[in-house]
């Protein structure tokens, strides 16, 4: 199916529902998203409101877990990733949709050191030397601004802190200029100044990649600031979709408080971690 008009990502009527000994969890119950090349989406809600599994969704990441998509379809370039085979899904991941989960080490082999991680990387998708791809490594690893990267080419990542480890996450899954970059709370383990620094080498690297993304955050904030569009998730469903004029002028105060009215509950995450 060709896609017809700039969207890169269409989620249409997504159900992905939990099978379990005590009954269905209906985790994402009716999802629908529509996401435009280029842009921001940022995705924010309560501890297990559906935007992670909704992110798990659209990478084919619920293999080896009690959950599947049930109903609805996932269109990426006008392809429903819900009909893809396995092959056909480890082609897609990494060469047009990567993703960056809160736990770098989720990512990073760790006997492996970080030179060679990020040269094999290169070497999969370039038909170069080896020293080539080192030296482009080196070159690419400087850009993040971390220090002393000829060092860490021959550290292990377990040497590194984690900001240093996510910060090479990030070089690795936008290495080959993905179609779609999903970002899993990608900041939420770190301290608030490393936090920060992550999330500014992260706009910089979206920005000069015109990278499509999909930011899913507790950081109600950080959700507000970066992106063109924001989608609040509760109870599996989107209740909130905002964008233009409306985001410019939003605040975590108004969000909190269209949260409360639409579900006549209060926020269920700390207040404090929200605008941090």
């Amino acid at each position: 199916m060709e896609n017809t008009n700039n969207n890169i990502l269409e989620i249409k009527n997504l159900h992905t529902y939990f099978y379990t000994d005590s009954g269905v969890i209906k985790s994402v119950d009716g999802v629908d998203i529509e996401l435009r090349e280029g842009t921001t989406l940022g995705i924010v809600g309560e501890s297990g409101s559906g935007k992670s599994v909704t992110a798990l969704s659209v990478m084919g990441l619920l293999m080896g877990t009690t959950g599947k998509v049930a109903e609805g379809e996932i269109l990426f370039e006008g392809r429903d990733l819900t009909k893809l085979d396995d092959e056909e899904r480890r082609k897609m991941r990494g060469e047009k949709i990567s993703m960056i989960f809160q736990e770098p080490m989720t990512s990073l082999n760790p006997v492996m050191k970080i030179g060679d991680q990020i040269t094999e990387c290169i070497l999969m998708h370039n038909n170069i030397s080896k020293q080539e791809a080192w030296d482009k490594a080196v070159e690419m690893l400087k850009l993040t601004g971390v220090p002393r990267v000829e060092r860490m080419m021959k550290e292990y990542p377990f040497q590194l802190s984690g900001g240093q480890r996510q910060a090479l996450t990030l070089l690795m899954a936008t290495l080959q200029r993905p179609k779609l970059l999903l970002l899993d709370e990608h900041t939420a383990a770190l301290d608030p100044k490393t936090a920060k620094k992550v999330l500014d080498l992260t706009a910089e690297i979206v920005e000069e990649q015109k990278l499509t993304t999909l930011m899913i955050t507790h950081n109600m904030k950080d959700a507000i600031q970066l992106g063109n569009r924001l989608i609040m998730m509760n109870e599996g469903q989107v209740i909130l979709d905002i964008s233009g004029e409306e985001k410019k002028n939003l605040t975590v105060e108004d969000l909190l408080e269209k949260f409360e009215e639409i579900s006549g509950e209060e926020f269920a995450n700390d207040k404090a971690l929200l605008s941090k």
